[in-house]
């Protein structure tokens, strides 16, 4: 499963300082002693209750994300102080605080997904409550699961064209290479991306960008180190301009089942993988449901997206 188990993965220069977190964080992310090596436990959901776990290299790439992750839970925070003038007004920072619980609120009922199939309306998305709340949470299970998955396309060809190996001596990264996370929101996806090609294609210059309905989205991204521009599901036609030029590989997560699961955005997914120049090499597909095969017959159906489709796990 996503986050069952990493492979062995470099420690990436960041050293095992887990001091200074958000809150949200603490017990996130722990080691485990006794067995025969040391193993790592982490947890995806916010009440830590189901958990997960890896190896001490793991647990490197897991700490460098929470350091990461923090300081763009505490930019989402000075949004919502400056919002609710704490400096200035007398009720401020109550005000500042019922933004908060009332994102706490929406992250944990999820309203819409019973009536809509959808996790969280387009209003809800762009509540900084909200924001808050999905950056401390879903950023562990963006990376790991988008990790997950980038292990599983290169165990199964899907990097086969691209140049391993390492740089030689004081060389850069001098091969351009440009994913898009497609609906991405923040791009935790997009921060596997680059901690994935660092170890196994570090010859690659990453042009990553998130692309989001959502232009709040766009100063999470930002403290991520993404680009980000705003951006319709819907609109293939507009893919390139937005993404700053062709766009070699995209990544998409619950955005392919909640939004992408129709005709149109079959008809474009499938022009752009079948474009006979600058072709979009590949689409991952990062997603958890079981009931994916609606979805995917559309892009398989020779009429639409006339696309192919390989099962990245076993589906038995």
């Amino acid at each position: 499963l996503p986050g069952a188990g990493f492979e062995r993965i470099s420690p990436m220069s960041a050293p095992d300082d887990l001091s200074n977190l958000d809150p949200a964080f603490d017990g996130v992310l722990r080691r485990v002693p006794g067995g025969l090596s040391a193993r790592c436990e982490y947890f995806q959901d916010r009440n830590k209750r189901w958990p997960f776990h890896c190896d001490e290299e793991g647990y490197n790439l897991l700490s460098r994300l929470l350091r990461a992750a923090t300081p763009v839970v505490g930019a989402v925070q000075l949004k919502i102080d400056t919002a609710c003038d704490v400096e200035g007004a007398p009720d401020g920072r109550a005000k500042a605080n019922a933004v908060v619980t009332e994102g706490q609120r929406i992250y944990a009922r999820k309203p819409n997904m019973g009536e809509h199939d959808v996790t969280w309306s387009q209003s809800e998305y762009g509540h900084l409550g909200l924001q808050k709340e999905y950056i401390r949470y879903k950023s562990v299970q963006r990376l790991t699961e988008a990790w997950a998955c980038l292990q599983r396309a290169k165990r199964n060809g899907v990097f086969d064209d691209l140049e391993c190996g390492a740089l030689d001596g004081a060389s850069s990264p001098q091969l351009p290479l440009r994913w898009a996370s497609l609906g991405g929101g923040p791009g935790f996806e997009l921060l596997a991306v680059r901690w994935f090609f660092e170890k196994h294609f570090p010859k690659y210059d990453l042009d990553l960008v998130s692309l989001d309905l959502e232009n709040s989205w766009r100063g999470a991204a930002d403290g991520l180190g993404m680009r980000f521009n705003t951006w319709d599901v819907s609109d293939g036609d507009g893919l390139e301009a937005v993404a700053g030029g062709p766009v070699d590989f995209a990544i998409a997560s619950y955005v392919f089942k909640m939004y992408m699961a129709n005709e149109k955005c079959a008809r474009w997914v499938g022009e752009k993988l079948n474009s006979p120049q600058n072709a979009l090499r590949t689409v991952l597909v990062v997603s958890r449901d079981e009931n994916l095969e609606h979805a995917l017959g559309m892009f398989l159906d020779a009429k639409l997206g006339n696309t192919g489709v390989v099962p990245l796990m076993d589906p038995s």
